[in-house]
């Protein structure tokens, strides 16, 4: 079979697979580009856990101390890391990508298998050698259709993944930035921060080094709030 021929029918069942999360991306490009969005350089994906324990901690002291723009840009960037978490995990998946969304689609193998149960019928015994050809092209074909489509597929996760992890980051940034002046808007929240000075505007780096005299030292936690704390400089 011509391989343009093998390399086209991976490209559209490719492209029917991917098609929602490539549309989810463009959709966040988009919205990032119109809203003129900074793209900060700061690795604010790495604070992800921290702003989002924070947040819901924040939360469940007082449900009314944030606005719904804030709860709505929490709850996309959640559902945005959920995404990456799951095309992260796909990535190392492709044999069974392929043989759950590609190989069952693919007309050729279909009819092979179809001429392969024709031939294990007992009153076909005589035609051994051609199920024996039948099954040397099978395996040979799909060698070469899961070769074309794991470069396929590694391109496109390549992509999908930078992609996630860049609007995440440019997200977080400004739900970052929102969170703080929040906090220092309520009274409630201020108070419960008793070791830190009210007159003294709360920043996630004051808020982390608060959080590292309460913290149990050198535990997981501990030593991630102090990574995050290395972050904000």
């Amino acid at each position: 079979m011509n391989l343009d021929i093998i390399k086209n029918d991976i490209f559209l069942l490719s492209d029917d697979f991917f098609e929602e999360i490539l549309n989810t991306i463009d959709t966040n490009y988009a919205f990032i580009d119109e809203n003129e969005l900074v793209q900060t350089k700061e690795n604010y994906f790495f604070l992800f856990n921290f702003l989002n324990n924070s947040i819901t901690h924040f939360l469940n002291l007082e449900n009314s101390f944030t606005n719904k723009t804030v709860k709505k840009l929490h709850k996309d960037v959640k559902n945005l890391h959920l995404l990456y978490q799951y095309y992260k995990k796909e990535s190392s998946n492709i044999e069974e990508v392929f043989k759950k969304n590609i190989f069952s689609k693919i007309p050729l193998f279909q009819e092979m298998e179809q001429e392969l149960n024709y031939l294990k019928e007992p009153t076909n015994l005589d035609e051994e050698e051609m199920k024996l050809l039948v099954q040397r092209h099978y395996k040979e074909m799909r060698k070469i259709y899961f070769t074309t489509f794991k470069d396929e597929y590694q391109d496109q996760m390549q992509y999908i993944l930078e992609s996630l992890k860049t609007i995440i980051n440019t997200k977080l940034y400004y739900l970052d930035a929102m969170l703080w002046n929040h906090i220092n808007v309520s009274n409630l929240l201020k108070r419960t921060l008793k070791s830190i000075d009210k007159n003294t505007p709360i920043t996630a780096k004051i808020y982390i080094q608060y959080r590292l005299t309460v913290d149990l030292p050198y535990t997981a936690d501990y030593k991630y709030l102090q990574d995050c704390l290395r972050t904000y400089k």
